[in-house]
């Protein structure tokens, strides 16, 4: 149960009909008109000193508006020279009229907090994505091109997306048995996701700015060793022709989204091998395979209105 206590003081400012020095009775309506503010603007400060003096935790304003409900302590001043007279005069001298009148208006408001639950649109670009590779076959013999296919990760809704780009660069490397594109196709199509490598975005982004966003992907390889045939008896190791490691990373970079979505590892292999070295750079644009999902998702929350019980006013 919460209270809510809103004071309104109307304060109205007036002045007599006649200016004796004016010269005309434009000058006379001005010079009338320039008083009454004067007398609202100096009775409503005088009013605001001492309720701010008496009630020193209330908000005590002077404004044009008023919110029923608020716990302030409002000060409305109008101005309406002589206008408005609230008193006959002949002379224009009659002491009514030169005055502010001052009337108060308190209104308790009692009310008390519910829950509802409420239906949203929860925000869905975000900074926060992972990474997952399904596959990437690629050769260079000094020009070089494949294709790569990855699945991302919105890290705030948990929806997910493939794209796949076409790759053309340059190097000396090959992912292909022998050289050969047989069936590498459909490989990529069946293939499954790597684990997701974790990065952010310098500004949040959805589904969509993917779309036709340039990619690079470099491949670098590396082994040491030598072929079993080489050395003696060692050669006699069932399953294994070299003797030897040779370690294989492909790292994968999302132009123009900032330097924490750059050069990410997202293939680390190491097998056995022997002495090798090679390394193909190749790029290209980003398509998405299949529809694209919403970047915002529907949610549910708890919202606590203040639902009035009782209202009592008092005019003064």
């Amino acid at each position: 149960m919460a209270d809510k206590l809103n004071v309104v003081i109307n304060l109205t400012a007036r002045a007599s009909s006649v200016w004796r020095s004016a010269a005309t009775g434009d000058e006379a309506a001005q010079k009338i008109m320039a008083l009454s503010r004067k007398r609202a603007f100096v009775v409503s400060r005088i009013v605001q000193r001492a309720l701010r003096k008496a009630l020193p935790t209330t908000n005590v304003t002077i404004s044009e508006h008023v919110q029923i409900g608020e716990p302030a302590v409002r000060i409305l001043a109008e101005s309406k020279g002589s206008s408005d007279p609230v008193a006959f005069e002949l002379d224009g001298d009659n002491p009514l009229n030169r005055s502010v009148f001052l009337s108060l208006h308190i209104q308790t408001l009692s009310s008390v907090s519910k829950p509802i639950r409420v239906k949203a649109m929860r925000e869905g670009k975000t900074l926060h994505w992972s990474v997952q590779l399904i596959g990437f076959e690629a050769i260079a013999r000094g020009v070089g091109g494949g294709f790569i296919v990855i699945k991302l990760n919105n890290g705030i809704t948990g929806k997910s997306a493939n794209y796949a780009a076409f790759l053309k660069g340059h190097g000396w490397d090959s992912t292909l048995k022998k050289d050969k594109w047989d069936n590498a196709l459909d490989k990529m199509k069946l293939g499954k996701p790597g684990k997701p490598f974790f990065y952010q975005t310098d500004r949040a982004v959805g589904f969509g700015d993917y779309v036709d966003r340039k990619v690079h992907v470099t491949q670098m390889k590396a082994g040491v060793g030598l072929p079993l045939n080489r050395i003696p008896l060692v050669n006699k190791i069932p399953g294994v022709d070299k003797l030897g490691v040779k370690v294989t990373d492909t790292v994968l970079t999302f132009e123009g989204l900032g330097e924490k979505a750059e050069k990410l590892l997202i293939k680390f292999k190491v097998k056995p091998g022997g002495l090798d070295l090679g390394g193909m750079m190749l790029s290209g644009t980003l398509e998405p395979v299949g529809a694209l999902p919403p970047d915002d998702t529907p949610d549910t929350g708890t919202v606590y209105v203040e639902q009035p019980t009782s209202s009592s006013d008092k005019q003064i």
